[in-house]
């Protein structure tokens, strides 16, 4: 069965109620499978969530069973006036174990551990008063380190310090285990250097007690300065309360430290002020926590926001699948319609066509509003930080939703021509930037067929224009991926720009798209520039499209006072020209830069080598591996430095990508014995590493590495310094 349409046969055999079926179903399973990831992406956020929220209940134990410890054993070493408090303290902690949330316990998965802590505090609470001072102490001490450990467990079990989408990930961990570490230490500092005051001796393992914890504080000290520095240089972390409270405490620290040791470590006779060495004690504790509430909150509201997100691209994924069901439904009732008419008379079918071009208009546009929306959020959502799949089915929707708003396009172009409103704007505008532009939307779809764009523009055409630049772009537009689509690999895409003639104020500007693709013959070019035509119907089957786009641009180059004509010949190519005439600006330089990018150099040049690649995460391996496939380079796996000793002995290699932390034997310890075998004194060794610290990376250079790129890294980084350092052996 065919469809006449504007003396035009078009086959509708394929348009059976089987193939709309399909469609549906594809269009069904591919939504759906996209709903599932983002609901499960939602599910990990919250678990996030939960983590957080229960690190917050947890907090108030590291004040309050520090303090019961101070205030006991001031009590045991004979300050009757702390036995009221250390009651009440113990009370209050008692207090924050009923607060702790059951049900965020059991989906975190640390409801066994908190049962355990609660029961030794219990027996402890019963039986401090009967102890020891220093025993008293030490136990309460043992305490707070599981308490600690029940934190990191928390961290852990719920992604907050494994999770990749939070950019800081691996500050979250420093800050997460670093912070109750660094106030515990302190505590026991400020609590034993008390006893020794008190005391008025100095105590030999007391002494050397406080020696080790010094040097504790100072190493957490110095990372979290490290850490510190690195967070305040994200976008989201510069927070000006969350810097000054950092640098106090930290401050407060150093100065506290300073004082034990020049008042009491170092003195023969020890002085006798207690209380002001406790008040010193105590403020970077205080301070240190403020940080810590704050940075819970700062992370709590990352998360509420990527939360947001997803939800976006929940319902922006629902509302693209159902637009796509809806269209495809609406398609299949016009092309019903369309076939149950071939049998009218032509009037009848004219009439018809008629009212499709009236229906198309108003369905076209309704459609397309929501499209734009579609389009411009899921946008938005590419430029949160997604990983690899993520992005890839953001993605997806994105260039679908495009593919889908260009026949929209289309559609609602056609439906304007034909009811005389289409018009064309005069504005000013570069011709330079048109055709960059109009490059950029083909130029990766030209790379996956290995056809080679080519733009040349003659010194003498004028660059700033008045006109239609968003016309203008879409003609090119349009013979351009035309080019594209019908030419094979190797073959070539030519577009060059010509001045034939010029007024002060005018100018006639010649275009030609030159490609050397399957040609078109003599009787099938008289229909080409035909609404709904192409060369063929296996054309359409072969290589797709509406037949609408070569119609739209004769109209459009009529309109801005050009005509556009083809020369082809089957197997050899086509040429498709068309002139416009166009108002000028000013001169110009008539400059055109062509150059290539860095990153499309270095892919050129790494093309065809051979890389050993050694990291323990089978997801970075994948990601590493899809990367350098893409663009012919032959990627070898080792999960430690062992494995790549083994495969360096027995294979060779242009070069290896090097992971730092990784168990058998770590990165650094594989350079060095690597550097050591003669053999391999100029193999490029180039760290792939999530460690960003300036000394991570001295200390990469140190071990006989190259260079250093960082995880998350950005492609185009990633290959220009793999280029600089590796040449294949061709």
């Amino acid at each position: 069965m065919s469809m006449i349409f504007k003396g035009v046969t078009i086959q509708t055999k394929y348009l059976t109620p089987g193939f709309f079926l399909l469609s549906f179903f594809i269009l069904v399973s591919l939504g759906s499978h996209l709903v599932f990831v983002i609901t499960q992406e939602l599910y990990f956020v919250e678990r996030e969530l939960s983590g957080v929220k229960l690190l917050a209940k947890i907090r108030p134990l590291l004040t309050h069973i520090p303090e019961h410890r101070g205030t006991c054993t001031a009590y045991l070493e004979g300050e009757k006036d702390f036995f009221e408090k250390c009651n009440k303290v113990s009370k209050q902690v008692d207090n924050d174990f009923i607060d702790l949330d059951q049900h965020l316990l059991d989906e975190i998965g640390v409801a066994a551990t908190v049962d355990a802590l609660q029961a030794e505090w219990k027996q402890l609470s019963e039986t401090t008063l009967q102890l020891q001072p220093a025993i008293a102490f030490s136990q309460h001490t043992a305490l707070i380190y599981k308490l600690i450990q029940l934190i990191d467990k928390t961290a852990t079990n719920s992604n907050l310090i494994l999770d990749p989408e939070l950019e800081n990930y691996s500050y979250i961990e420093v800050f997460v285990k670093k912070l109750p570490s660094i106030t515990n230490n302190l505590g026991q500092i400020r609590g034993l250097g008390s006893s020794m005051i008190a005391s008025g001796s100095r105590d030999q393992k007391v002494y050397n007690q406080l020696i080790g914890l010094i040097s504790l504080v100072k190493d957490d000290n110095r990372q979290l300065q490290q850490a510190f520095g690195y967070i305040m240089e994200l976008k989201t972390f510069q927070d000006d309360k969350s810097a000054i409270l950092i640098q106090q405490a930290i401050t407060e620290t150093n100065l506290f430290i300073e004082q034990l040791v020049s008042k009491v470590l170092q003195q023969k006779v020890l002085p006798d002020y207690s209380d002001h060495y406790y008040v010193m004690g105590s403020q970077p504790i205080n301070t240190f926590f403020k940080v810590y509430d704050s940075f819970l909150l700062h992370i709590e509201a990352l998360l509420q926001e990527r939360k947001i997100d997803l939800t976006i691209g929940f319902v922006l994924s629902v509302s693209g699948l159902f637009l796509l069901i809806l269209f495809m439904i609406i398609l299949y009732k016009l092309f019903s319609s369309f076939i149950t008419n071939l049998e009218l008379s032509e009037a009848r079918i004219k009439v018809a066509n008629q009212a499709k071009s009236e229906f198309l208009a108003n369905m076209s546009h309704e459609l397309r509003t929501p499209m734009n929306a579609i389009i411009g959020m899921s946008h938005l959502v590419l430029q949160t930080e997604l990983n690899e799949n993520q992005k890839n089915y953001i993605n997806t929707i994105h260039s679908s939703s495009e593919n889908l708003l260009y026949i929209l396009n289309d559609i609602l172009d056609l439906s304007k021509i034909e009811a005389g409103k289409m018009e064309v704007e005069n504005i000013k505008f570069q011709l330079k930037d048109v055709i960059n532009n109009m490059i950029s939307l083909i130029k990766l779809k030209a790379e996956e067929n290995n056809i080679q764009l080519l733009v040349h523009i003659n010194d003498d055409v004028p660059n700033m224009l008045i006109g239609d630049p968003l016309r203008l772009g879409q003609v090119m537009l349009n013979l351009c991926s035309n080019a594209v689509k019908f030419s094979q690999a190797g073959e070539q895409v030519a577009l060059n720009v010509s001045l034939k003639n010029e007024t002060e104020h005018d100018a006639v500007l010649l275009f030609t798209v030159k490609d050397t693709g399957i040609g078109i013959s003599k009787d099938q070019q008289e229909n080409i520039f035909q609404t709904f035509s192409q060369a063929d119907s296996s054309t359409t089957r072969q290589y797709g499209g509406t037949g609408l786009g070569l119609a739209i641009s004769r109209t459009l180059v009529q309109m801005m006072g050009g005509e556009i004509w083809l020369e082809s010949e089957p197997n050899v190519g086509s040429s498709f020209s068309f002139t416009v005439r166009i108002r000028k600006q000013q001169l110009d330089s008539h400059q055109w830069d062509s150059s290539d990018s860095p990153a499309h150099d270095a892919i050129t040049q790494l093309q065809g080598a051979t890389i050993l690649l050694v990291d323990d995460n089978e997801l970075n391996q994948e990601l590493v591996r899809t990367l350098l496939d893409v663009i012919g380079v032959t990627v070898e796996t080792a999960s430690n430095g062992q494995e790549a000793l083994d495969l360096l002995s027995k294979h060779n290699f242009d070069g290896v990508l090097m992971d730092c932390q990784m168990p058998v034997m770590d990165g650094y310890e594989a350079t060095r014995q690597i550097r050591k075998n003669e053999i391999f004194r100029d193999l490029p060794i180039i760290a792939l590493t999530a460690n960003v610290m300036k000394d991570d990376i001295d200390k990469c250079l140190a071990s006989g590495m190259n260079d250093h790129i960082t995880k998350p890294f950005d492609i185009d980084v990633m290959y220009t310094t793999m280029a600089k350092w590796i040449k294949p052996i061709k």
